[in-house]
């Protein structure tokens, strides 16, 4: 079920609290900063790929930031931030050098005169490939307070909204294709086994969800150990094929249970994708 997104609408006698309709959603919401960044995080498994934890930062790179992994290297970091006070928000993609690969934000403000009474909005785009100019963004998006019919921009000049829409999903597209494909890449170095192992770990797309709810040391029998629950088979078997090319067969003492009440669900419903408006 989709999640509901509410706007407020002023009329000179009321306040009227409406669902935003799916046609607003396509037009606006599918370009916040939040939906987006879910967006680019949600297909990483999709390409081979995996989001390292907050908490399993890499100290060469810059802290705060989900690292982007791609087998055992670094292809990038990602960051959300909100400003619920200010009325604003931000998503940014980095390259392991900390240059902007992607960036989407959005900010509040109060409408300009010629403007209906509220609070208006503007979501700015810019790229590695398409870089803000004279201080204006590559693509923009303004709304007034009911954030209907908003109007698009590419570079100052006005397109409408399937164009802007078309250039959004080649400009995800390829930033896609370089993350997976770069070779722009940090490689982090290990200095002992528990640790390689942790981060192999981390880095399967399938496994790295769950790694908050494994302990992973090493026994005074020299061992290294993993318990734990995981929610499936198939994630136990994905374990152990990494504990034997990582570490060695035979050579981690597995202690995990099997918990198929364990999956990890999203803390709220998905936001809705590009993809899932239609032209």
């Amino acid at each position: 079920m989709m999640r509901k997104l509410w706007l407020l609408t002023l009329t000179t006698t009321t306040l009227l609290w409406a669902p935003l309709s799916r046609a607003g959603i396509c037009q606006w919401t599918v370009f916040e900063p939040q939906a987006l960044y879910s967006e680019i995080v949600g297909e990483l498994p999709s390409l081979g790929m995996a989001a390292l934890p907050v908490d399993m930062g890499v100290p060469q790179l810059v802290a705060g930031r989900v690292n982007m992994l791609r087998g055992n290297t670094v292809v990038g970091q990602i960051l959300f931030e909100k400003d619920a006070r200010a009325g604003s928000s931000e998503a940014s993609v980095f390259d392991v050098s900390g240059a902007v690969l992607f960036h989407v934000s959005e900010s509040t403000f109060i409408c300009p005169p010629d403007n209906p009474a509220g609070l208006c909005r503007k979501i700015e785009i810019s790229t590695d490939l398409q870089h803000p100019v004279d201080g204006r963004a590559a693509y923009v998006i303004t709304a007034g307070p009911n954030a209907f019919l908003p109007a698009y921009y590419h570079y100052a000049v006005p397109i409408d909204q399937a164009r802007f829409r078309i250039e959004m999903g080649q400009t995800l597209a390829w930033l896609r294709e370089t993350l997976a494909t770069t070779h722009h890449v940090y490689v982090p170095t290990f200095t002992n086994a528990a640790d390689k192992f942790r981060w192999a770990l981390a880095a399967d797309p399938y496994v790295g969800p769950y790694l908050p709810r494994l302990a992973i040391g090493t026994g005074q029998d020299g061992h290294l150990h993993i318990a734990g629950v995981v929610p499936s088979s198939g994630v136990y078997n994905r374990i152990v094929e990494i504990s034997t090319d990582v570490v060695g067969a035979f050579q981690v003492v597995i202690d995990l249970a099997i918990d198929t009440g364990t999956q990890i669900l999203p803390p709220v419903t998905p936001l809705p994708i590009l993809s899932s408006c239609p032209l």
